[in-house]
């Protein structure tokens, strides 16, 4: 299957990483992953347990693919997928599991960060 989201055009605007850290600018980004990667039913978590994704809303956007990766994660948990992030060129991967290595070892739920 696949699912489409909009990400936030930052092109003119504040880009800054404390800009897309802004609270209404993170939950603007989790609602709309968490909305794409939820299941509609038990079927269709078990036909498709696991989300591909990659850099939503970076590059041309400017969004920062760290806090992107880290919020598609979030979302994909909720949804209780697995998640296969696809960083293309950007050297993120050992960061990536080392927080969620680190972060579930902790027991810390999504409710919490």
């Amino acid at each position: 299957a696949i699912t489409a989201m909009d990400a936030l055009d930052l092109r003119g605007d504040d880009s800054s990483l404390a800009a897309q850290m802004a609270l209404k600018e993170e939950l603007r980004e989790l609602e709309k992953a968490a909305a794409a990667f939820e299941p509609v039913d038990d079927v269709a978590l078990k036909t498709w347990p696991i989300i591909a994704t990659g850099n939503w809303g970076c590059g041309v956007f400017g969004g920062s693919i760290p806090l992107k990766a880290v919020l598609q994660w979030l979302a994909a948990s909720q949804g209780q997928r697995s998640l296969r992030y696809f960083p293309f060129d950007a050297p993120i991967g050992p960061e990536l599991t080392e927080l969620s290595t680190a972060l579930c070892e902790a027991g810390v739920t999504v409710g919490q960060l």
